[in-house]
């Protein structure tokens, strides 16, 4: 429900009391009309008396403060009357003319709409419904505008809200996808400082470790690498991206064979994959497991003659192409 209310607290009215008048009108706060009157205090009474709260409340028509400032004593006068000690809210409420008041049934979640568009992928509706709902945890609605942003290709304004959502709330997790999105944006020195803090304060942030990963495995630090791809890799298929990075590494270190069961297990989960099947046959044949590699490499094959690395592999072996 959107409420529209006079304030009776308004400073011309408080000026007509200190005068003795009480003057009903044609229109306005003293519109002969109006059968209550409300402060700001007794407006959020009102609305949780019928069952509803607040989920937000604004002035409307307000007066500007340096047109009725508080003198150096922090005193305001209005008319007669004078109210010493005015705080900030004080004083905007003094020359606030109405309030408009969002009201809703209460313990409502107004940002699961956005969620939802966001799980669904409907990137576009998820931001503006993030953008227009009111009275919602911020922290988590700079999370949402983030994440939908990002997919909208904003990255910039991703990392912004990121940043507005950090500032709020200290969240590892939050903090991660910053450094997650800083290696989409190829700011990779940022980007490791972040992923490294994020983890510091919590070690389990998969797709975070394998970003970082990935980042040291560009950056030649392969020992390193290791251990945060392979975390993440057997945390999902979702990262199978990953593997490049972790087989290169694995390669650098001379390693490649203790990592074969995990590169396996997505092999088999991706059979339409014929990269990085080829890859898998290639490391089989620098482990001397030449059986499997035939079993790989007539797979590949199999979906795609004309592959050229299987081909190859082939050859390696010393059987004709088919």
């Amino acid at each position: 429900i959107i409420i529209s209310i006079p304030n009776i607290r308004f400073h011309e009215i408080i000026q007509m009391l200190s005068h003795g008048a009480w003057t009903y009108m044609e229109m306005g706060i003293m519109d002969s009309t109006h059968l209550r009157f409300f402060t700001k205090a007794e407006l959020y009474k009102f609305v949780e008396s019928a069952g509803l709260e607040v989920a937000e409340m604004m002035p409307l028509n307000g007066r500007d403060k340096k047109d009725y400032p508080l003198d150096e004593s922090g005193a305001l006068t209005m008319g007669k009357v004078t109210v010493h000690d005015v705080t900030e809210a004080e004083h905007e409420d003094f020359l606030a003319y109405q309030y408009i008041v969002v009201a809703c049934h209460p313990g409502q979640d107004r940002l699961e709409p956005a969620s939802e568009a966001l799980a669904q992928k409907n990137y576009e509706s998820a931001f503006s419904l993030a953008v227009d709902a009111v009275g919602v945890d911020e922290f988590e609605r700079n999370c949402i505008l983030a994440r939908s942003i990002t997919h909208l290709g904003n990255l910039g304004k991703a990392e912004e809200f990121y940043r507005r959502a950090l500032d709020i709330r200290d969240d590892p997790e939050v903090l991660g996808d910053l450094g997650i999105l800083q290696v989409a944006m190829n700011d990779r020195t940022r980007a490791m400082e972040t992923l490294e803090r994020a983890l510091a304060a919590e070690p389990g942030l998969g797709r975070a470790r394998g970003a970082l990963g990935m980042l040291f495995s560009d950056a030649g630090r392969h020992a390193e690498a290791l251990d945060p791809l392979r975390a993440a890799l057997e945390a999902t298929h979702e990262h199978h991206h990953l593997l490049p990075y972790l087989i290169a590494s694995a390669e650098h270190e001379g390693r490649a064979e203790a990592f074969l069961p995990l590169i396996a297990g997505f092999v088999e989960f991706f059979p339409g994959n014929l990269d990085l099947a080829t890859d898998y046959a290639r490391l089989l044949m620098d482990a001397g497991r030449l059986e499997e590699v035939r079993d790989v490499i007539d797979n590949v094959l199999l979906f795609d003659a004309a592959h050229a690395q299987a081909a190859a592999l082939r050859e390696k072996l010393g059987e004709p192409p088919a």
